[in-house]
């Protein structure tokens, strides 16, 4: 809303003979409607047009006072009409923008880049002094205009000197949050986050510098060979000369190392970008490339590199860019094309300047799509190698699949992920990049397309500035839910599951080797999970969320709020456990607990930036009844978490040790698939979370309905190894793993202990959550490539578990015992469990053991005359069933303690001796 001004004229009149230097108008933004804000900036900038007529200068104010839940989506529809308004005003007419400090940090950056826009201030909205500044420090180059929080503290009882102080206090509070940053700081947070794309002006092939010219319409004919590069540089510089070619749609441009010397209107190309355009400046560097071999072209040998450097340096050039390619996936060639880029890479960050690794893949390659994968884990692989300091931007083709690089865009020592067109025209290069969320582009042919040289100012302009807009639109961020759905749906990856409620804390901080109080668990556990969360080596490139219960949520890491930090700091999404344990088993089924303030939950939720919330419930026997029951009380408290605009996380695991899980499974996969079709609208969506299944496909059907973003896998009790052992041979599912993740991890550990079990633990579920590509590379390769390089080119994939005989020998190498004839079976703690991890196997294959359950897996061991393994697997079986799940945990923990006691329970029965550790968990 914004109220009229009946007598502007007379208005603007009086302030200008009064000798005033501007004038101000405001609105109100109350809820995120495209019409309605659109409508407020057009009716704002035509009053900014009056006053600047009058030789006054506009100031636009736009407050916004939504729900908080809605005020994100009025900002960045705000900031898009912002651009599209003032970018329909003269070149004389210049506004200043009074704006709310807005949610995502230098979200407006591109308008202060404006050539129209003079400056931008920001309104406190209504929060104290303290939390004003401390958000407006975080937008660059946003400078406090506030009013009350101006004024927080001063009263008029006050003495002259307590107001005086109370004043100075106030100044010096608002200046040092608007205080300007280095150039250099600004250049790299615009680069990092600001809305739009790399313009490329860099050829210096011979052909390909005719054939743009020749595209342009300047003939061969018309121009000596030698002469060609210059009338280039001409062609460029009409693009960066003209209006439509600025800093609020341009972050950067890379030019050819021949034109570090190039002046614009007298001024060095470097100062002329950065002070007239607010464009950043990267200089290519390279001589050209090496003739294919392994299926790639390597870059030839630069000569006086460390000269050329230091030359872009002293320009003013903000980074370089150098580019290889790639022709088809042969992995010896992409690791080391990929090890000579960061090799230069290291040497141009040793300069003080940021390198673009510019690696194409050819477009026309008939493995595109595997050369794109092997690259992408060639470039994990080497990115774990830099130090923190150490941060580079990537350019590379638009992948076939799209969002593949996301990893690259999580991990620190990335700064930006750009995209080359790499041949594409500009419709299908844009159509490309619209569907690979976070990527901006890098275009050179298909942003000068349509551009010719015989063309008036009027229409090169015209159609400069529909080129500018298209590709701007097609680089701008989404939204923070869009991509995290885009993360979620499509990233290799895994969820790391800390949501261990209170009635389990205790244990799990027992675990970690901390023993206190009850009063302190909360404390406690949230320290550990925080130390988790901080580890260098945990982050979005392998983790894609991360589950947490309400404490953590409601609790800071580093000064900020958990959800926020996981994401913003850690590019993890944040997952939120809504329910507080499970009701007692009715119908061999436990639903959650009743959720008393799931409304106030999810409003506080949401205000954290949390989009995804997690419910949890268990199956034990097969009862249709029961599981029914489950898969209702679900899908009830989904549809409200999908009213609020929020992504259902549906964990329903059934017992691994029930008698009959893969009855269990049948019959929920056939219920959930009911559900889905009867309760869901088309566009609704929803995450599942089971135990491993018995069978690889058991859930293929599910991973492929419309309506699933993505399947994962809970380790439902296994250790680490046999949880990725299992979890491995089943495609299209990703880990969801808790206490799994977290074994090996204790708070005695040293910073690099802890640090380097993380990183273990992170790459072991990793490893087993991707479905991998086929290759002819095998396991001694290892030493040459590193292990993810390797590890995504491994003739081994996601695959059907078979039936196989069971081994015949079993040795032993201290505590650690692998079969020594049979291959495939999978490492295990012991004899014991070895032979039961093959029992199962051959209950869940078809053409094994009859299904039956832990019966087949006793009958099994009983077979290989192993009596007192199968005395106790039975034995353990039957106490599970008896006891019921979180007693039988409680009964074998105090197995453990044995040795030092012996623990009888309420029926007074004390442990068997005979009892097997391995089966009963890890």
């Amino acid at each position: 809303k914004m109220e009229e001004v009946p007598d502007l004229a007379q208005a603007l009149e009086y302030a200008e003979a009064g000798g005033i230097c501007g004038a101000k108008v405001g609105s109100m933004i109350i809820r995120p409607s495209i019409t309605g804000i659109k409508g407020v900036v057009k009716h704002q900038i035509e009053y900014g047009k009056a006053i600047a007529a009058r030789g006054l200068i506009p100031m636009l104010q736009f407050e916004i006072s939504a729900a908080w839940a809605d005020k994100a989506l009025c900002e960045r529809l705000l900031f898009e009409a912002l651009i599209e308004g003032v970018g329909t005003l003269k070149i004389t007419e210049q506004v200043v923008l009074h704006l709310p400090i807005p949610t995502l940090p230098n979200l407006f950056l591109p308008l202060m880049r404006h050539p129209n826009v003079l400056r931008v201030s920001a309104l406190s909205g209504g929060v104290s002094r303290a939390e004003a500044c401390g958000e407006l420090a975080n937008n660059v180059g946003l400078v406090a205009g506030f009013g009350r929080a101006f004024l927080e503290g001063l009263r008029v009882d006050q003495d002259d000197e307590a107001f005086e102080r109370g004043l100075e206090a106030s100044c010096k509070d608002l200046y040092k949050a608007s205080f300007a940053v280095p150039t250099k700081e600004e250049q790299t947070i615009k680069v990092a986050t600001m809305d739009g794309f790399f313009a490329a002006f860099d050829d210096t092939n011979p052909a390909a510098i005719s054939k743009t010219l020749q595209r342009y319409g300047i003939g061969p004919s018309e121009y000596e060979s030698s002469a060609a590069a210059s009338k280039l540089s001409q062609m460029y510089t009409r693009v960066i000369t003209n209006p439509k070619f600025n800093g609020s749609r341009v972050v950067g441009a890379c030019l050819a190392e021949h034109n570090i010397g190039l002046k614009v209107s007298k001024i060095p190309i470097a100062r002329y970008l950065w002070e007239q355009k607010s464009v950043v400046l990267f200089i290519k560097i390279g001589i050209g490339l090496e003739i294919e071999k392994d299926g790639v072209q390597l870059l030839k040998e630069i000569p006086k590199l460390s000269e050329t450097l230091q030359k872009a340096k002293t320009a003013g050039a903000f980074g370089t860019k150098a580019r290889s390619i790639i022709k088809s996936a042969k992995l010896l060639g992409i690791w080391r094309l990929v090890d000579q880029q960061f090799r230069l890479g290291r040497q141009v960050m040793q300069q003080g300047l940021t390198p673009i690794l510019m690696i194409e893949v050819d477009i026309n390659a008939p493995d595109k799509a595997e050369c794109e994968r092997l690259l992408l884990h060639c470039l994990l692989e080497r990115l774990a190698g830099l130090a923190d300091n150490e941060k580079v931007v990537f350019q590379l083709t638009l992948p076939t699949k799209a969002n593949l690089y996301m990893p690259l865009m999580a991990f620190p020592n990335t700064i930006r992920v750009v995209a080359l067109s790499g041949g594409y025209a500009r419709a299908e290069s844009c159509r490309m990049l619209a569907k690979n969320v976070g990527v901006i582009a890098g275009f050179s042919r298909a942003l000068v397309e349509g551009l010719s040289a015989d063309q008036s100012t009027v229409q090169y302009t015209k159609t400069l500035d529909a080129s500018c807009r298209l590709i701007f639109n097609v680089s701008r961020a989404s939204t923070e839910l869009e991509e995290q759905l885009a993360k979620v749906r499509s990233q290799d990856g895994f969820f790391a599951a800390l949501d261990q409620g209170v009635n389990n804390a205790s244990k799990v901080l027992q675990k970690y080797g901390v023993h206190c109080h009850d009063d302190d668990v909360l404390e406690q556990i949230h320290m550990m999970r925080s130390r988790f969360i901080t580890s260098p080596k945990f982050n979005g490139a392998r983790v894609i969320g991360t589950i947490f219960g309400e404490d953590t949520m409601n609790r800071d890491i580093d000064y900020s709020s958990t959800a926020r930090y996981l994401w913003e700091k850690r590019k993890v999404v944040p997952i939120l456990r809504l329910d507080s344990g499970l009701q007692r088993e009715q119908d061999g089924a436990q639903v959650f607990k009743d959720i008393h303030r799931l409304d106030q939950l999810l409003d506080t939720a949401q205000k954290h930036g949390v989009h995804f919330a997690k419910t949890n419930c268990q199956i034990s026997f097969a009862n249709a009844v029961g599981i029914k029951r489950v898969v209702d009380h679900q899908f009830e408290v989904a549809k409200k978490v999908l009213a609020r605009g929020m992504v259902p996380v549906l964990q329903i695991e059934v017992d691994i040790y029930t008698s009959d899980k893969l009855g269990c499974e049948n019959r929920l996969r056939q219920v959930i698939m009911g559900a889905l079709n009867r309760d869901l609208t088309e566009k609704q969506r929803v995450i599942l979370v089971f135990s491993i299944p018995s069978k690889p496909d058991m859930y293929a059907s599910l991973a492929q309905h419309p309506k699933v973003l993505r399947i994962a896998c809970s380790s439902g009790g296994y250790c680490r190894g046999t949880s990725c052992e299992k979890l491995r041979e089943v495609p299209d599912v990703i880990a969801s793993f808790g206490r799994a993740f977290t074994e090996g991890l204790t708070v005695h550990q040293t910073e690099k202990e802890f640090t380097d079990t993380v990183n273990e633990s992170c790459t072991a579920i990793y490893e087993a959550s991707v479905t991998l590509p086929q290759d002819s590379v095998g396991p001694a390769e290892i030493g040459r490539f590193g292990r993810s390089a390797l590890f995504s080119a491994q003739a081994t994939r996601k695959r059907p578990a078979l039936a196989s005989p069971p081994p015949e020998k079993v040795s032993s190498e201290g505590d650690s015992w692998t079969t020594a004839e049979e291959p495939d079976l999978p490492k295990a703690a012991n004899v014991d469990d070895a032979l039961h991890v093959w029992a199962q196997d051959q209950v869940a294959s078809p053409g094994g053991a009859a299904a039956g359950g832990a019966e087949d897996v006793v009958a099994a061991k009983a077979a290989k005359g192993d009596a007192a393994a199968a005395r106790a697997l039975d034995r353990g079986t039957r106490k599970r069933n008896a006891l019921g799940r979180d007693a039988f945990f409680d009964w074998k923990a105090a197995v453990d303690q044995q040795g030092k006691a012996t623990p009888r329970f309420a029926d007074g029965e004390p442990p068997s001796s005979d009892i097997d550790n391995s089966f009963l968990g890890s």
